[in-house]
């Protein structure tokens, strides 16, 4: 949702952004990716600069994903793809106030396997639109799947090694916290608190932080039957799951 009220999604396979009136529910289409780009991945909106920012991946059988600056004032479509991330797709965001981090992926639709030696993370200036640093903390990650930042940090959680989630501090370049949850799945922050909620186990979980320092079960056999990640949302104070 942006400052406006209005609503914004971004598809599958037409990358494709669409904004959505909340008054009318009248649909318009503001632009593509193009760049050959299919699936969204994430989505995140820069309130401070009025943009959104999407990641997403390549058509089938590509490994080349972008990362997209839409200016909703102007409703330019800045995509960046290999200049930043060669052979890898944009995987999840974060924003840190005039910081993006962006984890990747070097798998992409039906390619069959990696070109790339491991994900990354990148910590990308939002003002300037350029990578500042592109690492590789954990050599073993093929994929990360999401990111939340949490008491000065980034607690992460990986596709591949599944379920693989640390504590990073971008500031030292220091692992702080790690461990292994069922597997990948939905993860956000709410009043400092980190919950996971994944397809494997069917279970919600809050992982250790500083709020809370040992990880908890939440509820237990949660009824499956959804294809991609639930979502954790945040609606009148309290903490709901949404799942598609």
């Amino acid at each position: 949702e942006a400052k406006d009220g209005s609503v914004y999604v971004a598809l599958y396979p037409s990358a494709s952004v669409a904004k959505i009136n909340p008054n009318t529910l009248d649909v318009q289409i503001i632009g593509y990716m193009g760049m050959n780009q299919m699936r969204p991945m994430d989505m995140q909106y820069d309130k401070q600069r009025d943009q959104l920012i999407v990641a997403t991946g390549g058509k089938t059988g590509t490994h080349q994903g972008a990362l997209t600056f839409i200016d909703l004032k102007t409703g330019n479509f800045d995509v960046k793809t290999a200049d930043i991330m060669p052979d890898e797709r944009a995987m999840c965001l974060a924003i840190v106030g005039d910081t993006l981090y962006v984890g990747t992926d070097t798998y992409g639709d039906s390619t069959g396997g990696p070109k790339a030696e491991c994900g990354h993370l990148l910590k990308v200036n939002l003002d300037s639109k350029k990578v500042e640093w592109s690492r590789n903390i954990m050599p073993t990650w093929h994929s990360y799947e999401q990111i939340v930042p949490v008491d000065g940090k980034l607690m992460m959680i990986a596709r591949r090694i599944s379920g693989e989630w640390i504590v990073y501090d971008p500031d030292t370049d220091e692992i702080t916290r790690r461990g292994k949850d069922e597997g990948y799945g939905g993860m956000e922050v709410y009043d400092g608190r980190v919950y996971t909620w994944n397809k494997w186990s069917n279970q919600i979980r809050e992982l250790p932080t500083e709020t809370t320092p040992d990880a908890r079960l939440i509820h237990d056999e949660v009824p499956n039957g959804w294809y991609n990640n639930p979502f954790f949302a945040d609606i009148c104070g309290d903490l709901c799951v949404l799942r598609f």
